[in-house]
């Protein structure tokens, strides 16, 4: 990652850090973030081109990072009708759609988690994003996404989380052989 912020992202990133994020509670902090990101997608001028085709099936642009991990922020473009795993965050997220079309599945927990190492889960709702739409997740979460615009449009989402995702030991899940494994890697 560059240690460089975008010029164009620079307002954002400050406005983000003023909250101070990390002195507050999941809900506090995402009540405070999604109207923010609301307000971006709806003028997404700042965004570099170069964000708007992915190059491989997820391109996920790493943004910021805050000093001592609390705050994240991505840019994700995702090829059209792209699948991600099932997957959690641990950590609180808030997620604006800025070109093409995103569903998030998510997943519901049935099992009584006391087995690390399997999960069972069943469909929960299914959200459909569009440009400017936000939908903003509890740690607990779990889902997957998909890129789905009818014209074959490449997705571009702006993420928010609340700590970097490579440090919130989170999971990967496998809704058919229930089998949860760690998710070492960024994809979202």
């Amino acid at each position: 990652m560059s240690d460089e912020i975008p010029s164009n992202l620079g307002p954002f990133v400050d406005e983000l850090n003023a909250l101070q994020l990390e002195a507050r509670t999941s809900d506090e902090a995402i009540s405070l973030v999604k109207p923010i990101v609301e307000r971006w997608t709806h003028n997404p001028d700042w965004l570099d081109p170069s964000y708007r085709k992915a190059l491989t099936d997820e391109d996920d642009h790493v943004i910021y990072i805050g000093p001592d991990g609390h705050l994240m922020i991505l840019i994700v473009t995702w090829k059209a009708n792209q699948t991600s795993v099932i997957h959690d965050h641990n950590t609180w997220a808030v997620i604006g759609v800025i070109q093409g079309v995103e569903k998030n599945q998510l997943w519901q927990r049935v099992d009584d988690c006391s087995n690390p190492n399997t999960a069972e889960l069943i469909p929960g709702r299914t959200v459909t994003l569009h440009p400017h739409d936000v939908i903003a997740m509890e740690p607990d979460a779990i889902h997957c996404v998909s890129s789905c615009d009818p014209s074959g449009i490449d997705a571009v989402s702006f993420h928010i989380y609340g700590r970097d995702l490579r440090n919130t030991g989170r999971h990967k899940y496998d809704h058919k052989t229930h089998k949860v494994e760690p998710m070492l890697n960024l994809d979202t």
